[in-house]
């Protein structure tokens, strides 16, 4: 029954703070396109984690994937940010600091979607998001070796491999001889899924969001192709519309945008 008070509430109170792209405001139930964070998507997909791991609200792994592909990779640091200097700050100093953001959390963000600054507890916490995400990527059951999430994974016994372009491919070499339980997206086309073992096509029976492959030898090599649909949203944050282009639950181009640490690439056609 708590359980099913979390999800309750899960379902009715993370979309009033977490937009679909995974944008939020640090403060509650306000928007300010200059107050962006990521702390509380961060943990909106932990929340959505917990559900699918230990209450078998298996439909939330969509969430997760969706908020780390949209939000939290985005918000990575992956150049020197601007910084604004303070009376006494040297110019090595400055170029030290700009160089020690590289590879943060841009967890607050002084625009909707850009302007990425970083501040240490903010990176932590998504880091820790991150972590817990990772190590559930794939879970031993006892119905097999349960791949949750199609992201990019290794241990001893499997190794998972996520690939996008025009579809997505995910490839799993499991080395335990185990059956294998691989989650569907509900959110891709049924019909576009396809599924081979040991490159031989097979269409393996359901379990619920879960394709069962029996256990064979070890060291096989199983693939799931599937569609990634496009589609385009649009949010408003303080009367701004903005429209994303979505390939799948990636988001790759929103308009409008600017070019100070953008997350995501400025759509065609945008004038902004």
């Amino acid at each position: 029954e708590y359980l099913d008070a979390v999800a309750a509430t899960y379902e009715v109170t993370i979309p009033r703070i977490v937009k679909g792209s995974g944008w939020a405001c640090h403060d509650l139930f306000v928007e300010n396109p200059t107050r962006g964070e990521v702390t509380s998507p961060g943990d909106s997909a932990q929340i959505a984690l917990w559900l699918g791991l230990h209450a078998g609200r298996t439909e939330y792994l969509d969430d997760v994937e969706r908020i780390v592909r949209a939000r939290l990779l985005p918000a990575q640091v992956t150049e020197p940010p601007q910084l604004v200097a303070k009376v006494d700050d040297s110019l090595e100093k400055r170029q030290e600091l700009q160089r020690r953001a590289v590879g943060a959390i841009g967890g607050v963000h002084k625009a909707p979607h850009s302007r990425k600054a970083n501040i240490t507890d903010v990176t932590a916490a998504g880091l820790h998001t991150l972590l817990d995400v990772y190590n559930n990527i794939v879970v031993p059951t006892d119905a097999g070796l349960a791949v949750f999430l199609h992201l990019d994974y290794q241990d001893e016994s499997v190794t998972v491999r996520s690939e996008r372009n025009d579809n997505a491919r995910v490839t799993i070499t499991s080395r335990t001889g185990k059956d294998l339980l691989v989650r569907v997206p509900r959110w891709t086309p049924p019909e576009s899924v396809r599924f081979t073992d040991d490159g031989e096509p097979v269409a393996p029976s359901r379990m619920g969001d879960f394709a069962h492959l029996p256990g064979s030898a070890p060291g096989r090599e199983v693939v799931v192709a599937y569609d990634l649909p496009e589609r385009r949203t649009t949010e408003v944050i303080d009367t701004v519309e903005h429209e994303f282009m979505w390939r799948g639950d990636e988001i790759v181009g929103v308009c409008p945008n600017d070019d100070w640490l953008p997350f995501y690439p400025t759509s065609n056609g945008c004038d902004e």
